[in-house]
């Protein structure tokens, strides 16, 4: 095994060998999580109107439309009042997902004066909050959000040379996938661009889970089950890899939108999530917390052969890599205008409201629409349009990706993703097009699909941008998109005019973009 360079040191075979030895002990102290484990998330609402917190479950049927807030004026109060805390905005931060965490009304929340509540919050605002929360983990920020999902930091990152200069066992792995014979680098680049995860974070993780990157040879297990989870369904490097990503994306979106509040290891454990944590830090966590105890969690992130420190060996200082770009969500983050992704005059149906950009753990940053009167997955001469203009930056089965600021790099900017377009008719990598332009058909192509119909979502910098949540709201053909009850219950808002989302055709979820 030959040195690593990093970007700040050399490292020597020793010091590698030490921390290899020291995450194999931890490796054999670890838990097998039952197949079905549920963490337990706590959804505590944050809601925009005075009064007590109340936690409220809403029925399916239930259709509530709030009025779009108004910029709040809140009162003020000091940092040395009794039973407050001080709270320094983050990267993704809104009103909304600070309350959630700190188990307050956002009225109780001052420094908030002036902003919308529809936005994301300004980076290194500070607030001062009730200081309600007790019996936390570690307030610790461990690790960047821009380490964490496939961002800007990793734009240029050479997957393939990093793993075949290791020349472990992971450079010689091959693999049998829908998409043919794959090596293991191109496994590593093609699940960390479908989930938008950051390769190098998956690299360091597999190195951690099963010394795959720069150990020659993993034991059967390891060579089954790379990243530790033990499922028969699972075995094989793709299929690991995608659970992890499941994982990483549950605990950052779900701290992301404040959703998530607790952790739940495998032997029952639990502990509540330190408020003062960012969304890169919980993704690390919750995947973490998958397959181990707490005793042994907590010696992952802070003992002294810890996934950071590897992570940091492997690829330097990641700390300095996200200053480059962060924070990339907050209160001056602009949206480009965007049309509906169809054509002038014709038809269509509002059949999805937000869900699961890219499934489990992904962000409800996704909405679905369907032609009108195709029954089915019937074949369709209806075409899907470019919402907005940019370049292809990726057109592959059942998918395109419009590239918004010409850059040619999905990880920059914004990009809106399509999903179900049809193998004939389907735009090409390297086009320019203009709002409007036709790039392709839809389909049930791709994934699980019951009709014909097409799957957008917007990214961010790489990160999922979520489709009703507050933070950037996605306003399309002057119609702004909002969350329902549940899952691909959504609206659809313009003045005083509502459409609702339905699965079924009907003329109530029709949408038409009129002729000018």
């Amino acid at each position: 095994m030959a040195s690593l360079a990093c970007a700040q040191d050399t490292v020597s075979v020793s010091m590698l060998m030490e921390t290899q030895s020291a995450l194999q002990t931890l490796a054999a102290q670890a838990t097998v999580p039952p197949e079905e484990e549920q963490v337990m998330i706590a959804f505590v609402e944050a809601v925009i109107v005075p009064g007590p917190l109340e936690m409220e479950t809403i029925e399916e049927d239930v259709w509530e439309v709030e009025p779009t807030p108004e910029p709040v004026t809140l009162p003020t109060a000091s940092a040395s009042d009794p039973g407050t805390v001080r709270y320094v905005t983050m990267n993704g931060d809104t009103i909304n997902s600070v309350a959630r965490r700190f188990e307050v009304n956002s009225v109780e929340i001052s420094g908030l004066d002036g902003l919308n509540p529809l936005y994301f919050l300004p980076a290194g605002r500070e607030l001062i909050l009730p200081d309600r929360v007790e019996g936390t983990s570690p307030p610790d920020v461990l690790l960047p959000d821009s380490e964490l999902i496939y961002s800007p930091t990793a734009s240029d990152f050479d997957i393939a040379a990093f793993v075949n200069g290791a020349g472990g066992y992971l450079s010689s792995y091959r693999e049998s996938t829908v998409d043919g014979m794959l090596s293991g680098a191109e496994i590593i680049a093609r699940v960390a661009s479908k989930h938008s995860i950051n390769p190098r974070l998956l690299l360091t993780l597999l190195q951690y889970q099963s010394d795959w990157v720069y150990g020659n040879n993993p034991s059967n297990t390891q060579r089954q089950y790379p990243m530790g989870y033990f499922d028969t369904n699972a075995v094989g490097l793709e299929k690991q890899l995608n659970w992890a990503c499941r994982q990483l994306s549950t605990g950052y979106y779900g701290w992301r939108t404040g959703r998530l509040l607790f952790l739940t290891f495998p032997n029952g454990g639990s502990i509540r999530l330190s408020p003062f944590l960012n969304a890169g830090t919980v993704g690390l966590e919750y995947f973490l917390a998958q397959t181990r105890n707490v005793e042994t969690w907590y010696d992952a992130l802070y003992g002294v052969s810890s996934v950071l420190e590897l992570h940091s060996i492997f690829f330097g200082d990641f700390w300095a890599r996200s200053r480059q770009f962060e924070p990339y969500l907050d209160g001056s983050l602009s949206v480009p205008p965007m049309e509906f992704p169809f054509e002038t005059g014709r038809s269509w149906n509002y059949t999805g409201g937000p869900h699961e950009a890219w499934g489990e753990g992904t962000p409800f940053a996704a909405l679905d629409f369907a032609p009108m009167g195709v029954a089915d997955c019937n074949l369709t001469n209806e075409w899907i349009t470019a919402m907005v203009s940019g370049i292809i930056v990726r057109s592959e089965p059942a998918t395109v990706v419009v590239d918004t600021d010409m850059d040619g790099d999905e990880q920059t900017g914004w990009v809106v993703f399509y999903y179900h377009v049809r193998s004939d008719g389907r735009i090409p990598t390297g086009v320019t097009v203009e709002q409007g332009a036709r790039i392709g058909h839809p389909s049930c192509e791709g994934g699980t699909s019951t009709g014909t119909h097409v799957h957008i979502a917007r990214k961010f910098n790489g990160e999922w941008i979520s489709a009703g949540e507050p933070g950037a709201p996605w306003v399309m053909s002057g119609w702004m998109a909002m969350n329902g009850p549940t899952s691909y219950q959504g609206l659809l808002v313009k003045n005083d005019v509502i459409i609702k989302s339905s699965r079924v055709s009907s003329v109530e979820s029709s949408v038409v973009i009129p002729r000018n």
